[in-house]
């Protein structure tokens, strides 16, 4: 039989690699797999583990996420730009605006404003909470100045909500990453 070589049934599988390779080979996959299982926790637990619990008992509630820099896959190792942060900004609600209300086909800012109905802060953990009666909405939030939305609904209404007898989680993101 051959040095380096597996047989069986008289077919060459390959060659064998040392032991120590293949140990340091495992041990970077493990390791990569146990930093992406981390990060992606760490970034899925913050709304349920750190986020104050409403005090509201009918509205809305969540937080708001601002994603900014390059967020295109990388190869295991290479280091990224893609940030995620909490931020505090102004929330509008609004009566259901449609896509004809943005300010173009591209762009996700309120150009015709439809009645305001509410707005709150969110603090600076990006968490946010508002008393509101059951019915049909659109969510802005304020971004560079103007109102931002990058939601476009079923029924052609940007960033819709439609709250019954409940307290309901919504959670916003403003996302200015390259994907």
């Amino acid at each position: 039989m051959p040095t380096g070589h597996m047989w069986k049934s008289g077919i060459v599988l390959g060659r064998l690699r040392s032991p120590p390779v293949l140990r340091r080979r495992l041990l970077y996959y493990v390791l990569a797999m146990v930093l992406s299982i981390a990060v992606v926790t760490a970034f899925l637990a913050y709304p349920r583990d750190l986020e104050p619990q409403p005090t509201t008992t009918q509205g809305i509630c969540g937080a708001v996420l601002l994603i900014t820099g390059d967020c295109m896959p990388k190869p295991v190792g290479s280091p990224s730009s893609c940030t995620r942060e909490y931020v505090s900004r102004m929330i509008y609600i609004r009566e259901p605006a449609t896509f004809d209300n943005m300010e173009g086909r591209l762009v996700p800012y309120l150009g015709s404003n439809t009645a305001l109905i509410a707005q709150v802060r969110s603090n600076v953990a990006g968490f946010y909470e508002l008393e509101l009666p059951p019915g049909d909405y659109s969510v802005f939030v304020e971004d560079d100045g103007r109102e931002y939305c990058n939601v476009r609904g079923v029924e052609g209404w940007m960033c819709p909500l439609t709250l019954k007898t409940e307290v309901l989680r919504y959670n916003i993101q403003i996302d200015h990453a390259s994907w």
